[in-house]
């Protein structure tokens, strides 16, 4: 199974115009049109469709957000090293943040991950898919930018694209997916199973997932 479909299939009727319109946002045609080229040709925590395909309260954003923070102190690792799980978790805050409206917080903290991810350390385990974390990051980042009308086709420049991943970044992107998706029990429990099951075909000899 192709590891990077998007499980849009699986969502309701809601339009991508109408989520930006019940999200307040005041976006032009040409805006509209970048976000939905973002969403629908690069792997952004966007194009996942988190809320639709989870069912997640939005009163229980806040405290996902309290608690995914818990989970982010408790993260040991040297700061400058790549962490998988502190990855997945900042990506969970921005997530939040923006569908909770707090969009210039949203922004600061996708800013300050790709900051990270420019200078971070990757351990010969996690180089190899190094370029899959950085697409994830960019493409978000580029979303959140542009839904606040910053210039966002610069932050695009130097992105992997998803069709020329390896295997092993292929792989990367569905462990992440399935990282992700666990924090949204109990709809997430089973689309995160699925998508950990492609991350293992896709790389069988990987430990982390």
């Amino acid at each position: 199974a192709e590891c990077v479909e998007h499980l849009s299939d699986e969502v309701g009727t809601l339009s991508i115009n109408d989520h930006w319109n019940e999200l307040g946002l005041d976006l032009d045609e040409n805006q509209r049109t970048q976000l939905k080229e973002i969403k629908n040709d690069y792997e952004s925590i966007f194009s996942w469709n988190i809320q639709q395909l989870t069912g997640c309260n939005q009163n229980l954003m806040i405290n996902l957000i309290e608690k995914v923070r818990e989970k982010l102190e408790m993260i040991t690792d040297k700061k400058d090293e790549y962490n998988l799980n502190r990855f997945c978790l900042q990506l969970i805050v921005c997530h939040e943040l923006y569908i909770s409206k707090s969009y210039k917080e949203s922004y600061l903290e996708i800013e300050n991950i790709v900051k990270f991810m420019k200078t971070c350390k990757f351990d010969e385990s996690n180089k190899q898919y190094s370029n899959a974390y950085c697409h994830i990051a960019d493409a978000t980042y580029a979303y959140i930018a542009l839904s606040l009308k910053i210039d966002s086709e610069k932050l695009l420049k130097n992105v992997k694209e998803v069709n020329s991943f390896n295997c092993a970044e292929k792989a990367a992107l569905c462990a992440v997916k399935a990282r992700i998706f666990m924090e949204y029990p109990p709809k997430g429990n089973d689309i995160a199973l699925k998508f950990a099951d492609r991350a293992r075909t896709l790389h069988s000899t990987e430990p982390e997932w």
